[in-house]
């Protein structure tokens, strides 16, 4: 029997004998193509994928059809007893060579090209995710290749290489970069100067982004080099941007009806949930949807107990170990300053908190841990006690793993730690969203009476009728404020957002009377106002209001899962940190953002979320690899580094950052999270001598954890 091989890295065919055969099916190639790559699949997967108009018998029915046109061609189609599908593994399959031999494959095309629209919805997004891996793959291992030609000086042989990684994504900052300076390397300047005006052109008009700084600088050395004025080339930044560094940002109309601090509007039936627990000495789950109010709600609650507190957790420390807990601490200390900490406590804190002094020797042992946690609990029961009256710990679906692991252990270890009499304690996250671990914690909480669940929904007809009345100033506002409610589900956030959509749209107008709108004589249910179809919509309308270079500058800001600091922001664009400063003050007259004092923070995270939604994928990667850089540069933690080399689909260089995350973990005895991290580098693709080492890391972390 002739070799039978299939191809999938261009327009998928079989071939015999080297030789491409007939297979008279797109549906046959798409089974393949799932076999191949995801190893096997049962009939009513490839049923549902291929034919998701048909019932269940008929999808198998043309499934076996198919079936038979390849048994017939003699393709190795496995089948197991319990009817799951495979391919003979000695079948020739292009992408597997791609993926498991590091094969470099030169078929031209887009990898499963001419399958997209053969089946389901579902089929065509499979074929997505698939192409982006294997394009992944085949950057890795031209840029593999390429390096190794530049180590042993065949510069000449690693320009093509680096030249078909640029044109497989003309937006690759990277590796336009490696093209441009292998050209230079090779003394053929002019050359390189084309390539950079190209990448700029690209990023101009397919992005809207300026060239980064280092290639920047690296132009300006060319030009010198070749005599010529050191300024840009010209076009290097949309004319907005460059004439931003002058005036940078328009100043937005402030919004005279909506405040940046609303009243609060009493919402009954959940405060007396709260306080009737509180009463019973439990605490209190509070959760909802994004923007419906939990933040407000808790935050009014314990201000009316008397000293309080309010720590919130961030988008980044799902990444941190216990980066929870030690932004609770170090708030606690921070409000409770004449609080003297023992000298033991303060030195084994010192390895989560280095203001501390110099840490322990960092000992990977049980004991160590324990005296960690004893610590902990230590500080927590001295900076608590007598100081405040109520704590809320918001965006617990934040909550990073080894943050949740210790305060369970609190509990069974030190239950009087985190039970200080007399504390009320609200623990506020967004419905259906907590991580296991902590909803585990949740539920033992509930069952053993130490908590109660309560649910926030949304605003009802009379709470938003009282909000628009507090807000306008009058009586009325019934229709109004009725449209509001459809229109919003009474979500105060989308409710607010709304408001100042409109108020900036000139179609809401604050007189000395109360608010009006154009529609006020002639409507008979405010049908006529067009109100944003979505949170996302409305928060999109006000930033571009603002005008573009500003709505960049808070695209890459959306993309920084903490807070906002100028200096990285001055580092992606041609803005310095002066005028980045200026951009955000606009922002924040336009309340998209606010200045806490230790740092600029998006004025509600949907405004960061809607910001991220509205990127393209190409500006989406680009700027989590300038992130990536500044990060590294500026030092910041491994994981912060990885998740944005990830994030920008370049997991080869997360590897090293990975790793670096598992030792740091190790470090303070957060082993969940190194294996979490050590999994994820072996997932970026470490091979070799790389992955041997983190599977006996791996395998030592084990042995610790049993």
């Amino acid at each position: 029997m002739p070799p039978i091989a299939l191809q999938l890295l261009a327009a998928p065919r079989l071939l015999v004998d080297g030789q491409a055969v007939h297979v008279g099916s797109r549906k046959a190639l798409a089974v393949l193509a799932v076999l191949a790559l995801d190893g096997s699949a049962t009939r009513d997967r490839l049923a549902a994928l291929l034919w998701p108009e048909a019932d269940g018998p008929g999808g198998r029915r043309n499934l076996r059809q198919e079936l038979f046109r390849l048994r017939r061609l003699q393709v190795p189609v496995l089948e197991s007893a319990d009817g799951v599908l495979g391919l003979d593994p000695l079948l020739a399959v292009d992408a597997r060579q791609l993926l498991r031999e590091e094969h470099l494959h030169g078929a031209a095309g887009t990898p499963l090209e001419g399958l997209d629209g053969v089946g389901s919805p579902a089929l065509d997004d499979w074929l997505q995710r698939w192409r982006d891996e294997l394009g992944q793959r085949h950057g890795q291992l031209l840029l593999r290749r390429a390096d190794a030609c530049e180590q042993r000086g065949a510069l000449g042989e690693a320009l093509p290489l680096h030249q078909q990684r640029w044109a497989a994504d003309p937006c690759n900052e990277a590796a336009a970069l490696a093209v441009i300076r292998v050209q230079a390397a090779l003394g053929d300047r002019t050359a390189a100067l084309q390539s950079y005006q190209r990448l700029v052109d690209t990023l101009r008009d397919q992005l809207d982004l300026a060239a980064s700084e280092p290639a920047q600088a690296f132009a300006r050395g060319l030009r010198q080099a070749l005599g010529e004025p050191a300024a840009d080339t010209p076009g290097a930044a949309p004319p907005d941007l460059a004439a931003a560094e002058a005036d940078p940002v328009p100043v937005a109309a402030t919004s005279p009806g909506v405040p940046v601090q609303v009243p609060f509007v009493r919402r009954r039936a959940v405060q007396e949930q709260i306080e009737a627990a509180w009463a019973r000495g439990r605490r209190v789950y509070l959760h909802g949807s994004a923007g419906v109010g939990k933040t407000r709600l808790a935050s009014e609650l314990a201000a009316a107990r008397g000293p309080w507190l309010r720590v919130a957790c961030e988008p980044q420390d799902v990444e941190l170990p216990y980066a929870s807990v030690v932004r609770l601490l170090r708030t606690m200390r921070d409000a409770a300053p004449d609080v003297v900490l023992p000298e033991w406590v303060r030195r084994e804190l010192a390895q989560l908190m280095p203001e501390l002094g110099p840490p322990p020797q960092a000992l990977a042992t049980d004991e160590a841990r324990q005296r960690l946690l004893a610590a902990v609990a230590a500080a927590w029961t001295l900076l608590m006690e007598d100081n405040f009256s109520a704590l809320v710990l918001d965006d617990w679906h934040w909550g990073d793993a080894a943050s949740v692991e210790l305060w369970a252990r609190l509990d069974e270890s030190a239950p009087a730690a985190t039970a200080t009499a007399g504390v009320a304690s609200i623990i506020s996250y967004r419905s259906a969203q907590l991580p296991a671990a902590a909803l585990q914690r949740q539920r033992a909480d509930i069952d053993s009476g130490r908590g109660v669940a309560v649910a926030l929904e949304g605003m009802d007809a009379s709470e938003v009728l009282a909000l628009t009345r507090a807000l306008s100033g009058s009586p009325g506002g019934q229709l109004f404020a009725q449209r509001l409610h459809a229109a919003t589900e009474g979500n105060p956030f989308f409710l607010l957002e709304t408001m100042r959509h409109l108020f900036a749209q000139r179609l809401l107008v604050a007189e000395a009377t109360g608010w009006s709108t154009p529609f006020d004589e002639d409507t008979q249910d405010y049908a006529e106002l067009p109100v944003p179809p979505s949170v996302r919509a409305a928060v999109l309308a006000r930033v571009r209001a603002l005008g573009g270079p500003l709505l960049r500058l808070l695209e890459a800001a959306s993309l920084c899962s903490g807070a906002i600091e100028a200096r990285t922001l001055a580092g992606l664009g041609r803005l310095d940190e002066e005028a980045v400063i200026a951009a955000l003050e606009h922002a924040q007259a336009a309340q998209l953002v606010q200045d806490t004092g230790s740092g600029w923070r998006f004025a509600h995270d949907l405004v960061r979320q809607s910001l991220v939604q509205g990127l393209t994928p190409a500006r989406h990667r680009l700027l989590h690899e300038r992130l990536a850089r500044q990060l590294e540069r500026a030092g910041e933690a491994p994981a912060l580094v990885a998740a944005h080399w990830e994030a920008a689909r370049q997991p080869a260089d997360a590897v090293r950052w990975r790793v670096a995350a598992a030792q740091q973990a190790v470090r303070v005895h957060a082993l969940g999270d190194a294996l979490a991290d050590y999994a994820q580098a072996l997932a970026d693709g470490a091979r070799r001598a790389a992955a041997a080492a983190i599977h006996l890391a791996c395998a030592e972390l084990h042995g610790r954890r049993t």
